[in-house]
């Protein structure tokens, strides 16, 4: 199995039953640091097919996807609820999942220390040249 960097994105399912009908439920999804530190929590409310409408019997899979390049090194774990009306927990499960995230060399360059902070987001920047002054050397190529 190639290893979970810090740049990997991943998909958690979760196959559910509902064995009464008429439930309205979601699910919500925290990620721990190692530290115990909640770095967020995700949750099924914005899901464009089923959030708000009454469930009917039957087997569902809820999808949540999370990108590369948010995640910090270290250890995480995953704990899911499942709630009724946006507000009811029915169920709680915790460290159903416990992972390991590595940093990648490309990253370390220059810096030889662990990225502080909960997350390691590669967000886009943006640099522009507002003045050029006379005695300044040319602008790179």
């Amino acid at each position: 199995m190639d290893p979970i960097t810090i740049r990997t994105p991943f998909v958690v399912e979760f196959e559910y039953w509902t064995l009464r009908p008429g439930l309205r439920l979601n699910l919500s999804l925290h990620l721990f640091n190692e530290q115990g530190v909640l770095i967020f929590n995700t949750t099924s409310v914005h899901e464009p097919v089923w959030h708000g409408k009454p469930f009917p019997e039957g087997l569902f899979r809820s999808v949540c996807s999370v990108p590369g390049d948010l995640l910090n090194d270290g250890l995480h774990r995953l704990e899911i609820l499942v709630v009724r009306d946006e507000g009811t927990v029915l169920y709680r499960s915790e460290d159903i999942l416990i992972f390991d995230v590595q940093n990648v060399v490309e990253q370390t360059t220059g810096w030889h220390g662990r990225w502080p902070g909960a997350v390691h987001p590669r967000l886009p920047w943006r640099t522009e040249l507002v003045e050029q002054l006379s005695m300044s050397p040319p602008l790179p190529m």
